[in-house]
Parts: C-alpha cells; structure tokens; sequence
C-alpha cells in the first residue's frame, strides 16, 4: 500500500496527491490519504483547508487505526503515541521490510528497493514535474473539478474562453510573513511579463487573481492602465479550486511564484503563452535549487 501525508495549499496538496499516484500506479498498489496533518492545520486555523475532495480523486482515506497499525508513532492519541515509542525501539518500523517513509530527501536512496516493503509512507511536498509526469495522463481526470461552478463562475469562464484571456497571479498574504523564505514579485517582473504577453497576444484580456486584490491593483494598474481588466475577487479562501478552474481555463498565465498557479499552468489545456518568474525564493539555498528546476518545455523564464 501507498499512503501519503497531505498538508499545506491546494497546490501542494497536488504535488503530493499525483507523486503518490504515479508510484502507486508503478508499484500496481493501492494508494490511501492521510490527512490527519491538515485537520490539524484546519483547526489551528479554523478553516477549511482540504481540498482533494473537490476533483475526481478516487482514493479512501487512511483510518487512524489502520494507520497506527503500520505506523504507530502517527497517532494522536497520547498513550498510543507512548505505545508507539516503545514499540519502536524494540523493531524500528522504516528498517525492516514491512514500513518505509520517504520523503525528498531519501527518495534517491530507496527508490530502486521500494518493492521490498509492504507499505510505503510518503512525506514532503514534491512540487517538481519530474515526480509524476511519466503517468500522468492515466490519472489526469483525477484532476479534473467534481464540484460544478456556480453561476457568476459559470459565466466568467465562458467569457475567458472566448476570449484572448490571459490570467496574472499575484501572490502575497502568507508570503508577507515568510519573506526570509518566499520572494513578493515586484513591479519589474510583471511589467516584463505583460510585455511578454502583450508583443504576441492581440486584444488580450487580463484578469488577475490575487489574495490581496488591493495590493494586486496598486502594483498592476499602472502596468494595465489602457487594458481590459478584471481583478477577481468574488471567491474567498474556501472556494479556491474554483480560482483554478478559472485561471486554467484561460489562454495565457503570468505566474506568482506559487504552486497554486503552477497547477493552474500545467492543467491549461492549450495554453499559449505560461510566464514563471526566474526568483521564486530570497532564501538562498532554496532559490540555488530552485535555478536548476527544469520548467515544462515552453514555459517563459522571466
């Protein structure tokens, strides 16, 4: 069996879902979601946060017990947690042939052996291309909205499909507080984008998807001042895949350095022109490893 621990945004949630996937179909085993970690993460943040089960996933989730059952360590209950520990010193679960956990780091290192363990437990984020795409038009439709739009999404995706549309991501909220981590896009880099867009797109059509829609149009106005323009902003926090089933369905994208809109980018059906900017981090060994990411052919580095 393959379960993988799901955390974090909407983008991460599918890295982590097509990685488990595409070795799932590999290894011809079944694949089950924990999602333990972000009902966590819902109630620290008392929202909802999951959001797997808007797209045409089929995969269960993963039961406390059976999970304790292979991993005894992950349960939340405190004598269990106890139980575990002991259990863990007499036969370390992840060195014997029954649990593996990989994540990133080690998945170089096992990858060739994973066959000789009954269960594997993956962790991480996974947000690079190379981790899924060898299957992943046996499991694209898992990806595919369950959820149908409602109206006003409705009519906005029929007008950005008939139209030159040509989504901007601008990225802030969370990033405010992490900017020893993530870079906040500037001003240069969209401007140099919308020119990107604007030297071979005729008539285009933008419509800008932010989680700060203030901030967005302070930055993006000037840059759009004699453009039609759109800032979205009708669907919150809880209604982001329908954001992305909207920023896919244009023609174009101009990317924040997000995995929300990287998704948006790879699920395009024919897009026209993608734009990923060049500096996605200010941490320095993240932004070096980031610089030998390879970008799907024909994305525009910027």
């Amino acid at each position: 069996m393959i379960i993988v621990k799901i955390h974090s945004g909407l983008g991460n949630q599918l890295f982590q879902y097509a990685f488990a996937k595409n070795l799932s179909i590999i290894l011809k085993r079944p694949l089950k979601l924990d999602v333990s970690q972000i009902k966590k993460q819902e109630q620290l943040s008392a929202k909802s946060m999951y959001r797997l089960d808007k797209f045409k996933i089929t995969a269960d989730l993963i039961k406390e017990e059976e999970l304790l059952d292979i991993m005894p360590q992950t349960s939340s209950n405190s004598l269990n947690k106890l139980l575990g520990k002991i259990l863990k010193k007499k036969k370390d679960l992840f060195q014997n042939n029954k649990t593996l956990k990989i994540t990133e780091a080690n998945f170089n290192e096992f990858k060739k052996n994973l066959d000789a363990y009954d269960y594997i437990y993956i962790d991480d984020y996974w947000g690079d291309q190379k981790y899924f795409e060898i299957n992943y038009n046996l499991f694209k439709n898992d990806l595919s909205l369950s959820e149908t739009l409602d109206q006003v999404n409705s009519i906005l995706k029929l007008e950005i499909e008939s139209s030159s549309s040509v989504a901007i991501h601008v990225r802030r909220g969370d990033y405010l507080l992490q900017q020893n981590t993530f870079s906040i896009l500037n001003k240069d880099y969209y401007e140099k984008a919308i020119m990107q867009i604007k030297a071979t797109v005729k008539n285009p059509s933008f419509y800008v998807f932010s989680d700060d829609v203030i901030a967005a149009k302070n930055l993006l106005s000037p840059l759009l001042n004699n453009d039609q323009t759109k800032y979205l902003n009708h669907n919150n926090s809880t209604k982001d895949y329908f954001d992305l089933e909207l920023m896919r369905s244009c023609k174009n994208l101009i990317m924040a350095n997000s995995t929300f809109s990287w998704w948006a980018a790879w699920l395009m059906a024919e897009p026209k022109q993608i734009v990923i900017p060049n500096q996605w981090f200010n941490n320095p060994t993240m932004q070096q490893e980031y610089a030998q990411y390879k970008a799907p052919l024909g994305w525009i580095r910027l």
